[in-house]
């Protein structure tokens, strides 16, 4: 289940592979992990994310991306037709990113734990029932550019514990 228009670049594993997934709709905080990102390079860590999903706001995510000038960093892959082929974009990717403003308790951040990658989420609904701050994931203030920036620097600078939270979370989500 491979499809390489979508499929991270493992052969450099300098560059700082992060997925979401998600329908595009403002309630998701794509603009704001967006903004993250553009911080992210501004200090020179090279970072490519994977936006998974369709909806409404694909245009002016689009536009935000070229406005940030993240065109070389940021993919909008559609949405992936099966399982399979989601679950190995996950597998390849670092960190597993989920920047929305409410949720009940999203499949999504589901998906990026059982396939044993940190996830970094903001504290909305019911997540902080299954995410426990720097356990098996981290946790940040919804609409929060800063907060999310800083904790994609500390898992890059840190693959130890993108190890450990990674491992936790599996065997959170396998519990």
């Amino acid at each position: 289940c491979v499809n390489k228009e979508i499929e991270p670049n493992t052969e450099n594993g300098n560059i700082l592979k992060l997925v979401t997934g998600g329908a595009l709709i403002p309630r998701k905080g794509h603009k704001f992990l967006l903004r993250a990102i553009r911080k992210v390079l501004d200090r020179r860590i090279p970072v490519k994310l994977f936006i998974v999903g369709e909806g409404r706001l694909k245009r002016e995510l689009e536009k935000e991306i070229e406005q940030l000038d993240l065109k070389n960093n940021v993919t909008l892959t559609g949405r992936i037709p099966t399982y399979c082929k989601l679950y190995r974009l996950i597998s390849t990717c670092d960190i597993y990113v989920f920047p929305s403003l409410a949720e009940l308790l999203p499949f999504a951040v589901l998906e990026g734990m059982a396939a044993g990658k940190p996830v970094i989420s903001t504290d909305v609904g019911g997540i902080k029932y299954v995410i426990k701050d720097h356990v098996n994931g981290i946790l940040v203030p919804p609409a929060d550019v800063e907060m999310i920036y800083r904790a994609i620097m500390e898992l890059s600078r840190n693959k130890r514990l993108r190890s450990r939270l990674g491992k936790v979370a599996r065997r959170t989500i396998e519990q």
